[in-house]
């Protein structure tokens, strides 16, 4: 909660919570330099604003509640911080009588009894689904969500038209009809992690993931480093991205499973030099006549011009095109950035805009929000969209 640049998340899966109607308080823990404790205290009054009001904007996107956490060093004595403080305790009054509506985004789905199917450590689990969060889907400038598997089958869950599948390994008959029902479908682009479906339940082995992600795999049954480089930026989902971007790290798991159709996108590097697909897309056909696009990638760290890419690919709205930190709901948009300049927000819709910060009006009616930022800063806007014929007014929500 402290650190410039970063990302706010609480330790616990609230867009799950919100989706069931709970509430989450989440503590805060942003410090600053009238104390003695060195955890990422703010050096200024600037950069206090630009962290707590990140923090507070993911919350009002998101669904949860934050509240300041002071432990004994009285970290927000000083009085420049004091007004900061109260117009957002105000903000926060105000937002009650907003409505909080998600808008399609990129969901992470995470399977909650994956870790179980592993040796238990989590070094997998904090590349492939902390630091995959942090440094990409978050700088995708579309909102992201992360949800567990079960979630899926909930009558509210969102309509969210990217996914990815960090740790869902096991896949049983039950699961893949789900799949199927909510995700497999209607233009989806859809991201496998590393040993997606490698297990059916009772064996291990490339069958059960070919089933799954619908790629015909090669099986090596060791623990190996993963690293993939981009070979390919011709397609829609790597078109832009650097000849430069490699994935993955020195971390050594296994089985590894490698793509051995489809269309190639990255080159793995492999024992004995071997030349072998690390990324890969397939479009295919669903089980109700529709189609979905399919990814496999081999090593998690997909950067975040990647996740733009499979945004646009499946026809969510990109609100920024930038990789800058963006959070958003049907009502509030917000942009945190280290990096000063001007900016760009992009609506789904026309709406009134006004900053929330300051309470001002900035726009009657507009699709674009243009503003300059010193950094670091955070901008946070309330939108009153358009009133719009119902079928129009529908698709926000879907």
């Amino acid at each position: 909660a402290g650190g410039l640049g970063g990302v706010f998340e609480p330790e616990g899966v609230a867009d799950s919570a919100a989706l069931r109607g709970k509430l989450m308080l989440c503590e805060m823990d942003t410090r600053s330099w009238a104390g003695t404790d060195p955890i990422a205290p703010a050096r200024d009054a600037q950069e206090f604003a630009a962290v707590t009001w990140r923090n507070i904007a993911t919350a009002l996107t998101r669904g949860f509640t934050p509240y300041w956490m002071d432990v004994h060093q009285d970290w927000f004595a000083p009085e420049t911080l004091q007004p900061i403080i109260r117009r957002q305790a105000e903000v926060l009054k105000e937002s009650v009588d907003w409505p909080h509506e998600t808008v399609p985004g990129i969901a992470m789905i995470l399977d909650d009894e994956g870790v179980l199917e592993t040796n238990g450590d989590g070094r997998f689990l904090n590349e492939a689904v902390l630091w995959e969060w942090k440094t990409g889907l978050v700088r995708a400038g579309v909102p992201v969500r992360k949800y567990l598997l079960d979630d899926l089958g909930l009558g509210n869950f969102p309509g969210h038209k990217v996914f990815y599948f960090p740790n869902l390994f096991r896949v049983d008959d039950k699961r893949l009809k789900l799949l199927e029902e909510k995700v497999l479908r209607g233009g989806n682009v859809v991201v496998w992690g590393p040993g997606s479906g490698i297990s059916d339940g009772t064996r291990i082995g490339p069958e059960s993931a070919t089933r799954l992600t619908g790629f015909a795999f090669e099986l090596l049954p060791i623990n190996y480093p993963r690293r993939t480089l981009l070979s390919n930026t011709s397609h829609p989902l790597t078109k832009g991205l650097s000849p430069a971007t490699l994935l993955g790290g020195p971390l050594a798991y296994g089985p590894v499973l490698f793509p051995t159709d489809g269309t190639p996108l990255g080159m793995a590097w492999t024992k004995l030099g071997r030349n072998l697909t690390g990324l890969a897309v397939k479009e295919m056909a669903a089980a109700d006549g529709t189609r979905y696009t399919s990814v496999f990638t081999t090593s998690p760290g997909l950067p975040a011009a990647f996740w733009r890419n499979c945004a646009r690919h499946s026809g969510t709205h990109v609100w920024c095109d930038e990789d800058e930190l963006v959070m958003a709901d049907a009502s509030v948009v917000a942009l945190h950035s280290v990096v000063s300049g001007p900016k760009t927000l992009r609506l789904p819709v026309a709406a009134a805009v006004t900053d929330v910060i300051t309470g001002r009006p900035v726009a009657e009616s507009t699709r674009e929000i243009r503003f300059e930022i010193t950094g670091p800063d955070t901008r946070v806007f309330r939108l009153t969209p358009d009133k719009k014929p119902r079928a129009e007014a529908r698709g926000l929500r879907e």
